[in-house]
């Protein structure tokens, strides 16, 4: 082939992989195993993922230390922590700065 059809082929399948990305991966959840409850000790990050055309559950993927071990886990968004979770997260406006307000809340203060 000479250069000028190498170059007008690979545009076109350029084209072709650019209008139809959805066929180069099957959309689907990232998390299919959930987690209910994790002491917040442990809990170092987290990244909320709402729902999409991809997946119709809010997705909680956290980041566990315990020990020298580093884990991610999936929490489950339908109970208590995870709820909780995206509470504060809508609380703070998604401000990436804030989300250890969300890991440990501070302690209120009880008149004496």
């Amino acid at each position: 082939m000479n250069c000028k059809l190498q170059i007008a082929t690979l545009l076109a399948l350029i084209l072709v992989c650019a209008h139809f990305p959805e066929a180069s991966a099957v959309p689907r959840c990232l998390c299919l195993n959930f987690i209910e409850r994790v002491p917040k000790k442990f809990v170092k990050d987290f990244l909320i993922i709402p729902k999409s055309s991809h997946c119709t559950k809010t997705q909680i993927i956290l980041t566990i230390s315990k020990g020298s071990r580093v884990m991610e886990a999936c929490l489950n968004s339908e109970l208590d922590q995870g709820m909780e979770l995206i509470t504060c997260w809508n609380r703070i406006n998604h401000d990436i700065g804030r989300k250890e307000e969300c890991i440990r809340p501070r302690r209120t203060r009880t008149p004496k």
